[in-house]
């Protein structure tokens, strides 16, 4: 039976999932998340990596990765809320040109 993992890891195991549910929720939405999904490729072999390792510099690598994963997302959502609203304004220009006619 394996070792449970330290609070640590379980700690970024939780938080990769948060953000892979979220990326597929933005992704739903019609989000661009690739370069978050490019990052979160080898998550799971880092993961790997540090509970056999157990050393602190393994996690503090997957904490920035986590990160950087998390301020993509954050872009991907602001330019996916840029676009809808653009859209929205277009649309109400639209019906308010074809009610003056």
């Amino acid at each position: 039976m394996a070792a449970p993992d330290p609070p640590a890891l379980r700690s970024l195991t939780d938080r990769g999932d948060a953000l892979r549910q979220r990326a597929a929720a933005l992704r739903k939405r019609g989000a661009d998340t690739a370069v978050a999904d490019l990052l979160l490729v080898p998550l799971n072999a880092k993961m790997a990596y540090a509970r056999a390792s157990g050393e602190q510099k393994d996690y503090q690598k997957i904490s920035d990765i986590l990160a950087r994963v998390s301020a993509e997302l954050d872009d991907a959502e602001r330019l996916l809320n840029e676009m809808l609203e653009e859209e929205r304004d277009r649309a109400e220009e639209i019906s308010e040109a074809r009610e003056e006619k």
